[in-house]
């Protein structure tokens, strides 16, 4: 509404329940275009960090928009894979982080057993001696890389912001909610 003859902004998000995995939908919202893709419900399926269809449909997506910047926020379901080829495009790009789920498998930073998931435990040493398994490890290395390559990285409030120092990220930001 401010700066709609200066900035277009468009969306690309999931839609959920769609009928068939792979359909897109399009369509406008307030002046902006918002592209939906349909995703496969799996278990787990917000645990999962790549997915190289849903990667190759964005680097169409981008190359057909041909974006100044993308701002990132909650790719689960879309995952890692979109912000990795953005990358590759050579595109800036932001990311807002607002849980763990680039930090490890605890989306909130707690697992079943009640551990909280900060500080040294989130280290890669600390997470290699608490039997984190391999899979898990990569997963972790390959989020924190697209976080790391990123223009910035915008926690959702100083304390968040710090969680994310804590692992060695450089580029992080507290922009606080509402602002």
């Amino acid at each position: 509404a401010r700066y709609g003859n200066e900035i277009e902004v468009q969306i690309f998000t999931t839609v959920e329940g769609g009928e068939r995995a792979g359909s897109v939908q399009q369509y406008v919202i307030n002046g902006m275009t918002v592209t939906a893709i349909t995703v496969e419900m799996a278990v787990g399926m917000e645990w999962i960090a790549r997915d190289e269809g849903i990667g190759q449909l964005f680097a169409r997506y981008l190359d057909f928009t041909k974006p100044d910047i993308v701002h990132f926020h909650c790719v689960q379901r879309l995952t890692g894979s979109i912000v990795e080829v953005t990358r590759d495009a050579g595109i800036p790009y932001l990311v807002t982080v607002h849980d763990g789920w680039w930090l490890c498998d605890h989306q909130f930073l707690i697992d079943d057993t009640g551990k909280v998931w900060t500080g040294e435990a989130l280290t890669i040493e600390g997470m290699m001696s608490a039997n984190v398994p391999a899979v898990s490890i990569e997963r972790t290395v390959y989020l924190r890389k697209l976080l790391a390559d990123a223009e910035a990285v915008l926690a959702v409030s100083a304390s968040f912001a710090e969680i994310y120092r804590d692992v060695g990220l450089t580029n992080v930001k507290a922009v606080e909610n509402g602002t």
